[in-house]
């Protein structure tokens, strides 16, 4: 059968089929599958297979905080001002 064939049959557009049949990574709707599948009279275990999977999935470690920067104050020395008389008018 065709892309073209397929893609008539499931209303699958033709470009997200050869996506599907050429790249192993490709990512796809429950949907789209289930039409393929009802379209060849096959079960989603004939279509998909799991290559290398990990018996058991461990949890990331979580990354070290990363420390925040501290602003350094500055210090500042209070000079006083000098009074200056007012003058009359």
């Amino acid at each position: 059968m065709t892309y073209l064939t397929l893609s008539e049959r499931t209303g699958i557009a033709v470009s997200t089929l050869r996506k599907l049949g050429s790249k192993l990574d490709k990512l796809t709707t429950l949907g789209n599958v289930e039409k393929i599948c009802m379209v060849l009279d096959v079960t989603p275990g004939d279509l998909l297979e799991i290559i290398d999977a990990p018996r058991e999935l461990e949890p990331e470690p979580e990354p070290e905080p990363i420390p925040k920067k501290t602003k350094k104050k500055k210090k500042t020395t209070k000079t006083k001002k000098k009074k200056t008389p007012k003058k009359k008018n």
